[in-house]
């Protein structure tokens, strides 16, 4: 921890964010976590963009240092999937720094699942209006998120109901063959890529 706390004293942001996570008290750990973001640290942009969007008190800081999330997120979205997922779930239905736009919520939620966080596709896709993304593609990027979690990838960890939930969408009857055509291209396309993104062994 010492060669951490020299090197966090220099702006090196991923040690900051080390710090932020033994953090004595809260005060403590949201400046931890504001400097290892601005110090570029994508990780420290994606949790403390979450931790504003989940309303923690202080977060975002406070007068010309105050921060917001969709800044946060736009830092980090190239260098971590869920950030890009988040970003496109902010411009689905606007949040911090984030004005609603459907068309640019579509681009990251497709690019979000192509390197391994669908997630946001298949929450959007349902919603969005006629013609603007295929029906096809949500199911077939929700089967994609079934056969990653069923790899221990992502998802809420494995229990019965979430089991039961992976294998009632990868059996489910009323998939069209398109879908699932549309399923196994896109595994063999970012299967290996998306699983190397999330931290998953192909």
């Amino acid at each position: 921890m010492s060669w951490v706390k020299a090197r966090a004293d220099q702006g090196d942001g991923a040690s900051l964010w080390l710090l932020s996570l033994s953090a004595g008290n809260m005060t403590e750990m949201q400046q931890r976590l504001r400097d290892a973001a601005a110090a570029g640290f994508p990780q420290a942009q994606f949790d403390l963009a979450w931790a504003i969007l989940g309303g923690q008190e202080g977060a975002a800081g406070t007068g010309a240092a105050k921060i917001n999330t969709g800044d946060l997120l736009r830092s980090s979205q190239e260098q971590l999937p869920r950030s890009e997922l988040q970003l496109a779930v902010c411009e689905y239905l606007g949040c911090d720094g984030v004005a609603v736009d459907m068309d640019a919520a579509i681009k990251h939620a497709r690019e979000a699942a192509q390197r391994g966080a669908p997630d946001a596709i298949v929450y959007i896709g349902p919603h969005v209006p006629a013609g603007q993304l295929d029906p096809n593609q949500v199911t077939a990027w929700g089967l994609v998120q079934a056969s990653l979690e069923q790899r221990g990838c992502g998802g809420d960890g494995f229990s019965i109901r979430s089991l039961t939930r992976i294998v009632n969408t990868l059996n489910a009857k009323n998939i069209s063959a398109q879908a699932r055509a549309l399923a196994e291209q896109y595994w063999r396309t970012y299967g290996v890529q998306m699983m190397s993104n999330i931290g998953c062994t192909p």
